[in-house]
């Protein structure tokens, strides 16, 4: 990676820290965990709160400042819907403030964790090999 070079694509690791999210279950996790101790009785929720804290995760590490550059995730829509607005956000962040909530979400990050080890420790040692335009990266 380079910050001198021209016509590059700014942003393509989050999709791959969305999918990671995905593939380790912690979106379904964090889900389960607000559908257990957030739910709202009223009405269903329209979005996901699980998907809704990651894409603010992933937000936040692309360098958002607020809520609102939620919107800042709209580039990979074909990839994964639209964003979620700035409202639904601030209702999930409003809902972490139960203690039994927050409690949940340390749950389903530590079992991520744990899962992420252990599919590491699984593999092969060392960075595994990647192939970039036909070519064989190593080492």
């Amino acid at each position: 990676m380079t910050a001198e070079g021209r016509r590059l694509v700014g942003h393509t690791g989050a999709i791959l820290l969305r999918r990671y999210a995905d593939r380790v279950g912690l979106t379904t996790t964090l889900g389960r965990a607000f559908n257990r101790c957030a739910a709202r009785r009223d009405r269903p929720p329209g979005w996901d709160r699980g998907i809704a804290l990651v894409q603010l995760a992933i937000a936040i590490l692309l360098g958002a400042r607020s809520v609102r550059q939620i919107v800042m995730l709209s580039h990979q829509a074909p990839l994964f819907g639209a964003p979620p607005s700035d409202s639904t956000i601030r209702r999930v962040l409003a809902a972490t403030a139960d203690d039994r909530l927050t409690a949940a979400i340390n749950r389903a990050r530590a079992a991520t964790r744990a899962q992420t080890w252990d599919l590491l420790a699984a593999r092969e040692p060392g960075f595994p090999r990647v192939s970039v335009a036909g070519k064989m990266l190593s080492g």
